[in-house]
């Protein structure tokens, strides 16, 4: 799409996504569903009261052109058309706020008929009622941000501007299970002031009776993950705390020290048997590296508040066994030669195999040399080098007519 929308317009378009699946489930009859995700069920009843459908009908109503308006203002940015762009985004703008305040009228309507629906309780629906507009308003941003923006999702919720929270409900019918949701925007001001003071509020860093350092492995596990870095949480076990791993990073936290905070751990481990072959270069070709050792030591910082951090040494190791590196190359089809070195049409050596190591299992010094089916070919003529094992490469030279290096 050009560059053709301003600031004003980009915040049209986003207002009008964010807001479209709102206008989809009020007017698709799904509001009751809608407002048990925010945390209270209604009876059926609610659904046919007039007062309350009339009110759905007038927010399902503000929002029914807001595909349409979405539509015309990308199509005015593709045709580069300034006056049309300006036009369809305040067309959009005025269809939000009318929206709006189509939501403080469904709250005021709930707040008048909800209390006398069967098995409600009036206070706790007229609470719910006054609160509607404010929790519809951070569940439409949320639920936006979550599905375009992930990142910047995962962002605010690092920081304490937004929340997504599971709660379990009361345990009947009309208190179902639900995932309260929250923009808290005077966090931002909070974190200006004082970060440190935020932390500790939203994840207790600096307040040992509250901290716990689940919820803030928690959060930077969401985030990595909206960055596709693959990380893995893994939630606590037996003696083990709940620990977030990345690569041969950990990162867990530490309870038993005062102040409490986290461990990160950079953790050398390799199994006893370690294999490894890794393409060199020219196709055919691989460098082999192998470990009959097995070694396990780790290298730590621990983070406390506000912000110190100390670096643990790993403890003494101990390393024995052997070790196994070497360049093999082969033909990619089997019995066939491939081609060493040299041009095609010119000098080169060829073979079905060659691997050169040191201390590769089965060989007894540096220079042994296994060639198999070797052959030099010079100005059309083939010198047969040794088949077989050849444990010194300078046997190659001594077998070839001195004529072949004058």
């Amino acid at each position: 799409m050009p560059e053709s929308l301003g600031t004003i317009e980009l915040l049209a378009r986003e207002l009008g996504r964010a807001f479209q699946p709102l206008r989809t489930r009020l007017a698709g009859g799904d509001a009751i569903n809608l407002l048990a995700e925010l945390g209270l069920r209604f009876p059926p009843q609610l659904a046919a009261n007039s007062q309350f459908t009339a009110a759905l009908a007038s927010g399902a109503n503000a929002a029914s052109d807001l595909p349409a308006l979405i539509l015309d203002l990308i199509a005015s940015a593709e045709a580069e058309n300034v006056q049309q762009i300006l036009h369809d985004a305040q067309q959009i703008i005025a269809k939000v706020e009318t929206l709006i305040s189509a939501i403080d009228t469904i709250g005021t309507t709930l707040h008048d008929v909800g209390p006398a629906l069967p098995g409600m309780i009036a206070a706790e629906v007229q609470d719910f009622a006054t609160h509607l507009p404010t929790m519809l308003l951070d569940y439409v941003v949320s639920t936006y941000l979550e599905s375009y923006y992930p990142t910047v999702y995962n962002t605010l919720a690092l920081i304490g501007i937004a929340e997504r929270t599971p709660q379990a409900g009361g345990g009947d019918a009309a208190h179902p299970p639900f995932l309260q949701r929250r923009i808290n925007l005077g966090q931002i001001s909070s974190l200006l002031q004082s970060p440190q003071d935020v932390v500790r509020t939203i994840y207790g860093w600096g307040d040992d009776a509250v901290f716990t350092g689940a919820l803030l492995l928690t959060r930077v596990h969401q985030f990595l993950a909206s960055l596709a870095v693959p990380a893995i949480l893994r939630p606590p076990s037996g003696p083990d705390p709940i620990t977030l791993e990345l690569l041969i990073f950990k990162l867990r936290p530490k309870t038993d020290i005062a102040p409490k905070g986290l461990e990160l751990i950079l953790d050398f481990r390799f199994p006893a048997a370690f294999r490894v072959s890794i393409p060199f270069f020219q196709p055919g070709w691989t460098l082999e590296a192998a470990a009959d050792v097995e070694f396990d030591t780790a290298l730590s910082a621990i983070i406390q508040p506000p912000l110190s951090v100390n670096i643990v040494p790993p403890a003494a190791t101990t390393l024995q066994g052997d070790t196994h590196l070497a360049l093999r190359g082969a033909s990619p089809t089997a019995g066939q030669p491939f081609r060493v070195f040299g041009k095609q049409d010119g000098t080169r050596f060829e073979a079905t195999s060659i691997s050169a190591g040191d201390g590769v299992p089965g060989l007894d010094r540096v220079q042994r040399v296994p060639v198999r089916q070797a052959k030099l070919y010079v100005h059309d003529r083939i010198w047969f080098a040794p088949v077989g094992m050849v444990s010194d490469p300078s046997i190659f030279c001594s077998t070839l007519p001195t004529k072949l290096f004058t």
